[in-house]
């Protein structure tokens, strides 16, 4: 499929998911202007996301059909992809009405997700260490399974996450498209895809203010076709491309790895994810999403970068660079204009703090076990004596 005749098809595409999201806009509109509107109502569009998600899925089988080079496509099992996406879909629709039955409804998830690494090909992947090639699989399973998980809570606490990545995902793939002159890997086509499509949902979501409420089923879909169009870029070679389309989602796991075991000791709990730290530094949403935006897009140039210049491991490095400066600027605000070497510093200062505080921690809750064991011993013995 060349270049000309992708776009043509991603008109075509954004046309059709104009007409269906946009028909039902208006039809949800005369419906509510039939009731009487002396009462305070949230208007919501119940249905937005799951037209979103039957758009993506019958846009992936379209472009699965339509492509002359489908090499990348049989190599991560697109179909079958696509087959799990939906089998994870039919797991959100079990019960999870207590925190039990979400652990439960998650050995399927695991389950599900590990079978499909044992149906990927044969890769250079599967035997770069000396562990047998099942291990691997089930490792990459559960780290895709750990990511994908995280990106359900994620998506769960911040509404809109799924537009933000979805454009983020799209745009960089539609800019490669028109900056590079030679013909990009399958998996960019299938990336474009995702931004004319969601940038639909961006006037419902940023200016009429609707409420697009988010089944668990559906929640599920996207979680995984989002992370799985990066994880899947592993075996196929380009690891630095699926780190960087996936980068903010990784440094939210980041942020809150490092603070959820000082949060335990803390009687005055912090927010434990950083966009959340971000909203309570600014009174407006939009600003948080301005921010974040700013940075994927920015992560949209190193790809591109990446790219071309076919630098993996540095342009990684240097993306990790650019996020630990966005951390130490917002939790550290004198950092703004610290270097390089400083931010390293203020990092291991900060870490060194973190530590000594836990250790301080367990220092207590031992001299504190330590006098309630002894306390019980000495009533043991005054018994004993009396």
């Amino acid at each position: 499929m060349t270049n000309i005749y992708y776009f043509i098809f991603l008109a075509c595409l954004l046309f059709l998911n104009i007409a269906v999201l946009y028909s039902y806009f208006l039809s949800h509109e005369f419906k509510e202007n039939e009731k009487i509107h002396n009462e305070h109502i949230v208007l919501t569009l119940k249905l937005a996301y799951p037209i979103q998600v039957f758009s993506l899925i019958i846009g992936a089988f379209a472009l699965f059909y339509f492509s002359s080079d489908k090499a990348w496509f049989y190599e991560i099992r697109f179909l079958y992809f696509l087959g799990l996406a939906l089998i994870v879909g039919l797991f959100g629709l079990l019960p999870q009405k207590t925190k039990a039955l979400t652990v439960i409804c998650c050995i399927p998830e695991l389950a599900a997700i590990i079978g499909f690494a044992f149906l990927l090909p044969e890769n250079d992947l599967w035997t770069a260490t000396s562990l047998p090639p099942w291990t691997i699989r089930v490792l990459f399973g559960t780290i895709w399974f750990i990511i994908y998980k995280f990106f359900n809570i994620l998506s769960d606490r911040f509404d809109g996450i799924f537009v933000i990545q979805s454009i983020h995902m799209g745009f960089a793939a539609l800019i490669v498209f028109l900056l590079l002159s030679f013909a990009p890997v399958s998996w960019l086509h299938v990336n474009g895809m995702l931004l004319p499509i969601m940038l639909m949902l961006t006037p419902f979501y940023c200016i009429f203010q609707y409420k697009m409420p988010i089944t668990n089923s559906i929640r599920n879909i996207f979680c995984l076709l989002l992370t799985g169009l990066a994880v899947l870029t592993i075996p196929a070679g380009q690891w630095g491309l699926g780190v960087l389309m996936i980068s903010y989602i990784l440094f939210e796991l980041a942020f809150v790895i490092f603070h959820f075991p000082f949060n335990l000791f803390k009687k005055e709990k912090e927010p434990l994810f950083f966009f959340e730290n971000l909203m309570n530094k600014t009174p407006f949403k939009e600003n948080v999403i301005r921010i974040i935006m700013h940075y994927n897009f920015l992560t949209d140039g190193l790809i591109f970068i990446l790219i071309y210049l076919n630098l993996q491991a540095q342009v990684v490095a240097l993306t990790i660079l650019l996020y630990l400066k966005m951390y130490m600027n917002i939790m550290s605000p004198d950092t703004a204009r610290t270097g390089i070497l400083d931010l390293f510093k203020e990092a291991k200062k900060t870490a060194q703090i973190s530590i000594k505080e836990s250790t301080q921690a367990f220092s207590d809750l031992k001299q504190a076990y330590n006098n309630k064991k002894a306390s019980e011993n000495k009533g043991q013995s005054e018994d004993e004596q009396s």
